[in-house]
């Protein structure tokens, strides 16, 4: 089988494609969110939410930042995540960070 010498994943040559804009990144979060608590789908969440105001402990938003970072492709200290008081601003940090 033919290579292309390609050594990124799926995710990295995605994003090196397509630029993605800040309502796709929170659209993201929210999705994972969802895996990290089924109990969340269906319920109404907004980018005005913080993840502690709607249950989530810090176990979960941990692997909420883990599995938003992996589905965008970006691979970020946790430190660097500190700081957003709501999903919304999360979702502005983590849409700066992403390649251009």
């Amino acid at each position: 089988m033919a290579t292309t010498g390609n050594t990124a994943g799926p995710n990295e040559m995605l994003h090196k494609e397509i630029s993605l804009d800040r309502d796709t990144v929170l659209a993201t979060i929210l999705q994972q969110i969802c895996i990290v608590e089924p109990a969340m789908a269906g319920q109404t969440i907004t980018g005005e939410d913080s993840m502690v105001d709607i249950g989530i402990d810090s176990v979960s938003r941990q692997d909420v930042l883990i599995l938003t970072m992996e589905a965008l492709g970006l691979n970020l200290p946790m430190v660097q995540l500190f700081g957003p008081r709501n999903i919304g601003e999360l979702a502005d940090l983590l849409h700066a960070k992403l390649p251009r």
